[in-house]
């Protein structure tokens, strides 16, 4: 398959240990069989245990790579990691829409580091409803999900909107539930708790699915998909850096 056409184009931080952020997208975009490219949108200081600080790119700068990449590129699936606000976030939205309207677009809502590390406090519940038209999936966690929209339904929000994965990975049972939900259809996807915890497992776990959504899977197959690369992740060492398999087909 030619490169060009199952191109990712990331936008997310830059985190040094390569377990989060655009390292780990690219990682895991490539491990789908896809082919990743980026646009950093913040510099960090971290380890995989400690976060020591953030400095958000310049937007014009941002705006200009992601132009430049667009112009040459026909990418097929966008994914959205931490960005500076709602407001940039819209703007870059219609930006990519406006260049190809039928791009798909994951955002993983990144408002705290596994470490602690807070990103956003606040949601505008209009700009957050107009940003979820324009997109094909939301990918929070159970503690982002609340913060985003507090006792609503995920049914309800999909409905009209983009699809939502609410991951499972913070239940208190031992099996892991992840569940899509696409308008009013639900599907369910399991895994088993690992005692080895993962830095970075949210921007892995979303790079995954725009990586095969690029690959032309459907949304419900995606997920499944990468929830399965997950399952195998979470205990590919007892680290929290995780190691990737790149053992897709390449024919």
């Amino acid at each position: 398959m030619s490169v060009k056409e199952n191109m990712v184009l990331c936008l997310s931080g830059f985190d040094p240990t390569g377990g989060a952020g655009i390292l780990a997208d690219i990682k895991a975009i490539e491990a789908a069989g896809s082919y990743g490219m980026g646009v950093i949108t913040a510099n960090t200081i971290q380890t995989e245990k400690h976060f020591l600080s953030n400095e958000w790119i310049d937007q014009k700068y941002i705006i200009r790579q992601l132009k430049t990449l667009l112009q040459e590129y026909k990418f097929r699936v966008i994914k959205i990691g931490i960005i500076e606000n709602l407001t940039f976030l819209e703007e870059v939205i219609t930006i990519i829409t406006d260049k190809n309207p039928d791009i798909k677009i994951v955002w993983d809502p990144v408002l705290k580091s596994t470490t602690g590390y807070e990103f956003h406090s606040q949601v505008h519940e209009l700009q957050l409803n107009n940003i979820l038209t324009k997109i094909s999936l939301i990918t929070p966690n159970i503690p982002e999900y609340k913060i985003l929209f507090n006792d609503k339904q995920p049914s309800a929000i999909s409905i009209g909107r983009c699809a939502v994965l609410l991951k499972g990975g913070h239940g208190t049972n031992n099996q892991t539930i992840d569940k899509l939900y696409i308008e009013n259809k639900e599907f369910l996807f399991y895994g088993n708790k690992s005692k080895y915890s993962k830095h970075g497992s949210g921007c892995v776990l979303s790079s995954t699915i725009a990586g095969h959504l690029a690959l032309d899977f459907s949304l419900n197959k995606a997920c499944e998909k990468a929830k399965n690369y997950m399952n195998n992740f979470i205990i590919s060492n007892k680290s929290l850096l995780g190691k990737h398999m790149y053992n897709y087909d390449e024919n």
